[in-house]
């Protein structure tokens, strides 16, 4: 399976294929686990680390002056997503148990001046929902997983997946579920924060979730004969308690295997996309969906086989919609037997179009280094984050329609397909969460950065 798992599908023009080249950095000072990267502006990104010990920063890079600002975070804090909008990073996570929800102001941090903004579900919240929910005892938030952003009402909303428990006799009993709901930081410390919502029966394992043009769309793995889960919800504030709730859909054709990702690609369109299993083989299976009608409809479906044991040790990444491109861009680790853990990128071309053929040939691009995470740089670029083998921090860019630059490339085949999507609702049970709200100044320093790779 050696150099064989990341595959692009060859739909690509040789004007694509000229453009941009591969440049990596490493931070020579700074040993990681975890990274997240987003980029903000001209050559600019912010990358968040955390390593074994609880350690996180948090830093600002700027490619084209080698210019870097970094902040050390509190220990136990640890960020899972994080967005950008209007010059200010929104970021979701967990401390010491509780989710939490935090902002701060970029500019202020290039000038060496770090403030957090948070939101701090701390509080459990006592909630007695009667016989329809069947739950009774103390709810909280811990961890906050993924996060969107959208405009509603002049502010910038965080809609957000969260890991809920919900505790009985004591706090080592307690049953856990995944849940969703939207806050906004207003001013001073005053956040709005509106309801959260879960579902009753544990089934729905929430792991991403994107806005489009009038929607946040959410996607699932659950655990019962309905394996793939996706809902929208109109983008308003207040978005999961709504007087008639939309109903829920998915696919039960074959079985997902950890994260189901989603991403929009124009309009109220989005890519999902998933490690499946059948019997002793499993793949990559991508679904475009138009959620613009009250019913949502198939546009394409794409499974990508792979006949391997290992499927079930493969790890799905971010992805992202390079538009000018149109490329769709997957981040997945595959483990080899032999090789350990690769990462690779996806690229796949008009994931559009409904006549596509029966069979397509595809290509894959592994990656030089462990990266973990994935977003857009500029129109026609992309940048990952990780580690190599020393574990020290790297961030690489890479043009959207020929990442192989620094690497390698292979090919496989892919097969279309065409699931039913399939009607099916949840029991709603929401509550107002408990917070606790500040801002909490860092000291800044300078981090340096080194070129490896160009």
């Amino acid at each position: 399976m050696k150099e064989r798992l990341l595959l692009t599908i060859l739909l690509l023009t040789s004007a694509i294929f000229a453009h941009g080249q591969t440049t990596v950095w490493e931070m020579d000072t700074l040993t990681c686990d975890t990274t997240i990267v987003r980029h903000w502006q001209d050559e600019k990104y912010i990358i968040y680390t955390n390593n074994s010990s609880g350690h996180g920063t948090v830093q600002y890079h700027d490619n084209a002056s080698g210019t870097t600002v970094s902040a050390d975070l509190l220990p136990n804090v640890l960020i899972r997503d994080f967005r950008i909008a209007h010059d200010t990073v929104f970021a979701g996570g967990t401390c010491l148990s509780h989710g939490f929800l935090a902002c701060f102001d970029i500019n202020m941090f290039v000038s060496g001046y770090f403030v957090a903004n948070y939101l701090y579900f701390y509080l459990p919240y006592t909630f007695f929902p009667g016989a329809d929910c069947g739950i009774g005892g103390n709810i909280e938030i811990v961890d906050v997983t993924r996060i969107a952003l959208f405009e509603d009402g002049g502010a910038t909303r965080i809609a957000y997946i969260a890991e809920n428990h919900n505790y009985f006799s004591s706090s080592s009993v307690y049953d856990s579920r995944m849940g969703y709901g939207d806050a906004a930081f207003l001013s001073g410390t005053w956040w709005d924060v509106c309801t959260y919502y879960y579902n009753k029966d544990a089934w729905d394992i929430f792991t991403d979730i994107c806005v489009t043009q009038n929607k946040i769309v959410l996607t699932a793995r659950s655990d019962d004969y309905i394996n793939i889960r996706f809902q929208a919800f109109k983008k308003v504030r207040d978005f999961a308690n709504v007087p008639h709730f939309p109903a829920g859909y998915g696919f039960d054709n074959h079985k997902a295997l950890g994260k189901v990702m989603v991403t929009p690609i124009k309009d109220d369109i989005v890519s999902i996309a998933y490690h499946y299993s059948e019997s002793a083989s499993g793949g990559l299976a991508i679904r475009t969906i138009d959620f613009s009608s009250v019913t949502p409809s198939l546009l394409c479906g794409l499974d990508i086989p792979e006949n391997t044991s290992t499927i079930n040790q493969w790890q799905m990444g971010e992805m992202r919609y390079c538009s000018k491109d149109a490329a769709l861009l997957i981040l997945n680790t595959v483990y080899d037997p032999l090789d350990g853990c690769k990462p690779y990128i996806f690229c796949l071309t008009a994931p559009l179009s409904p006549a596509m053929p029966s069979t397509l040939a595809v290509e894959y691009y592994p990656l030089q280094k462990e990266m973990q995470s994935l977003d857009l740089f500029d129109v026609k670029r992309l940048i990952t984050s990780g580690h190599g083998g020393s574990r020290l921090a790297s961030v690489a860019t890479k043009p959207c329609a020929s990442p192989a630059a620094c690497s390698i490339s292979g090919a496989t085949a892919a097969r279309t397909t065409s699931p039913t999507i399939l009607l099916w609702n949840r029991h709603q049970c929401t509550f107002p969460p408990s917070n606790s709200t500040g801002y909490l100044p860092i000291h800044a320093s300078s981090n340096n950065i080194h070129l490896i790779c160009n």
